[in-house]
């Protein structure tokens, strides 16, 4: 169940729009509720102008979706192999791609696609595709309300996306576990896997920084920048924005949640690249340079369209 609540009248009218769009595109239940009755029928401590409600929108544990997609692999033959760490990539004549890894271990395969998220562009790189799109990482960290105050949501909480920036703002999420998480912000990462401030890798950084993209990116976005800083520094900040859905949330009833960190494809213009980029440097090799979000929502979806491109490439 999920609302995406307006608090301004100018997202009072994108609201409207975004309701339009659902309705053409056949998604199943949408109300539009306009006024904050309607709102508290379906989130009692939710306010706002206007929401969509989405009675079947729904989440899951992607953590156990994972562990079942790697168990049909195993079930169908094939083998997981973790903590792999490519170092290298070696075409092998008709036997394929030997892999090698950071501790030694090899592998080859016949064919290969990557996926790699947060390193896709350094996989690719390695194994004969373009530098660019290069990858750059933000940090998104969330807040964990403390079980007391669960109560407040029964639900998804999302705010009207603002197309001014390139992130989907703070939401309210109640976790499979019954957890609830807010978040996440959007702060530069100070590494590829900065999940904490104190998480440096200065040459991830020094790649960062050194892009025409994200300069541009930066000097166009900039009070948002600062803002999401202040808000991952200070809690009060977060709070208060947080208010404008959930009035009786208070700093008390908040405790520090996990991170994440978003892998995205940036152009050299500073736009983040929203659609899925491929790219086959060689006949038997395939990458998935780019799978922005809803990717994990739609990851079965996804892998059908990722299995036929590598179908026909490499069996034809």
């Amino acid at each position: 169940m999920q609302l995406i609540v307006a608090v301004t009248p100018a997202e009072v009218i994108r609201l409207r729009a975004i309701y339009e769009n659902g309705l053409k595109n056949l998604v199943p239940g949408l109300r539009l509720l306009e006024d904050v009755s309607a709102i508290r029928e379906v989130e009692p401590h939710c306010v706002g102008l206007a929401a969509i409600h989405s009675p079947n929108t729904g989440i899951v544990d992607f953590q156990q979706v994972a562990t079942c997609f790697g168990r049909d692999v195993q079930q169908l033959g094939g083998d997981v192999v973790i903590k792999f760490g490519v170092t290298k990539f070696v075409q092998d004549g008709t036997a394929g791609v030997r892999i090698f890894a950071r501790d030694g271990r090899e592998v080859l395969a016949k064919n290969v696609i990557t996926c790699g998220g947060l390193f896709a562009d350094r996989l690719a790189e390695m194994a004969g595709g373009q530098r660019h799109p290069p990858i750059v990482c933000f940090r998104g960290e969330f807040l964990r309300m403390k079980p007391e105050s669960r109560r407040l949501v029964r639900g998804l909480i999302y705010p009207v996306p603002d197309p001014r920036f390139p992130f989907l703002g703070v939401h309210f999420t109640k976790r499979v576990d019954g957890n609830v998480d807010i978040g996440p912000n959007a702060v530069l990462a100070f590494a590829r896997e900065g999940y904490r401030y104190t998480d440096i890798n200065f040459r991830d950084l020094a790649e960062f920084l050194g892009l025409k993209g994200m300069r541009t990116l930066l000097a166009r976005n900039w009070r948002f920048a600062v803002n999401e800083f202040h808000k991952s520094l200070v809690q009060g900040a977060q709070v208060k924005y947080l208010r404008q859905y959930v009035p009786e949330v208070e700093p008390s009833m908040l405790e520090t949640g996990p991170s994440g960190v978003r892998a995205l494809a940036m152009g050299d213009d500073g736009s983040l690249l929203d659609d899925f980029i491929f790219e086959a440097p060689t006949r038997n090799t395939l990458h998935v340079r780019n799978a922005p979000s809803p990717a994990a929502t739609s990851s079965i979806t996804i892998g059908r369209e990722v299995a036929a491109r590598a179908s026909a490439q490499f069996f034809s």
